[in-house]
């Protein structure tokens, strides 16, 4: 299955805990949609080579996580200016 939806994470180092954002949707081509953004991350360097405490996590058409893809923080910024995403409230 391809990627459908993306959800921005965060790993908060000092407390040992992973903060999530509202995943992010599309109505018209949602797969299409995935891949542009992470065709333009990859152009401009958004894209980690290795570990980073910001990634988006990959989500398929059943909600589940089909990867996990580490961001720079450049490219994290980048994604929240252009997509508004929020941070989700975790009890």
């Amino acid at each position: 299955m391809s990627a459908t939806a993306i959800q921005p994470v965060r790993v908060d180092e000092k407390r040992n805990r992973f903060i999530y954002y509202s995943i992010i949707t599309w109505d018209n081509n949602p797969a299409g949609m995935v891949q542009m953004y992470l065709r333009r991350l990859r152009i401009f360097g958004g894209l980690a080579d290795s570990y980073s405490p910001v990634a988006i996590d990959l989500v398929d058409d059943d909600d589940s996580i089909g990867e996990t893809v580490m961001l720079t923080r450049k490219g994290f910024e980048y994604l929240r200016r252009k997509l508004h995403f929020l941070r989700e409230e975790v009890e």
